[in-house]
């Protein structure tokens, strides 16, 4: 397992730094699919952000390494701490970073097998009803209206 970048704050909690990606396509929906490690929940590319790595290199290297999609054109969101949010590396202190990209093509995807199965492009009305991790789902309702947007101009 690869070193993720981790302190401790003022009352010695651990902390993670991590990204995600909500990827969409050219009929304005989202991909998720279901984790098959912890937590077992569905997402959307994401992971922790690694010892001299950068959130946009995280969320580049996981993009690719999750779903084999290589892109430029990743925007910022913006990030957000979550507390209870729990990880398989020992933290339920996240400071998550939240990016956006478009794909022409759906089809290009191909999820990696040791990170993911059944992914699902949906709309985000669609999305609301599943069961998502916890950060992502709260990253995506604090988001969408900027999504929204962002999506008609892409």
């Amino acid at each position: 397992m690869r070193p993720v970048l981790s302190w401790k704050d003022q009352k010695n909690l651990l902390w993670h730094e991590c990204s995600a990606i909500f990827v969409v396509d050219s009929n304005d929906r989202m991909l998720i699919f279901s984790r098959i490690v912890f937590p077992l929940l569905n997402t959307v590319p994401a992971g922790h952000v690694e010892k001299y790595e950068t959130p946009l290199e995280t969320a580049r290297r996981e993009l690719r390494e999750e779903t084999g999609i290589v892109v430029d054109n990743l925007y910022y969101l913006g990030h957000q701490s979550y507390h209870r949010d729990y990880c398989r590396h020992g933290s339920s202190r996240h400071l998550w970073h939240f990016f956006v990209c478009q794909i022409a093509d759906p089809l290009q995807i191909n999820i990696n097998k040791r990170e993911g199965e059944n992914p699902k492009w949906l709309h985000f009305d669609q999305i609301r009803d599943r069961n998502l991790a916890h950060a992502i789902r709260l990253g995506l309702n604090h988001y969408k209206l900027i999504l929204n947007k962002l999506i008609d101009i892409m």
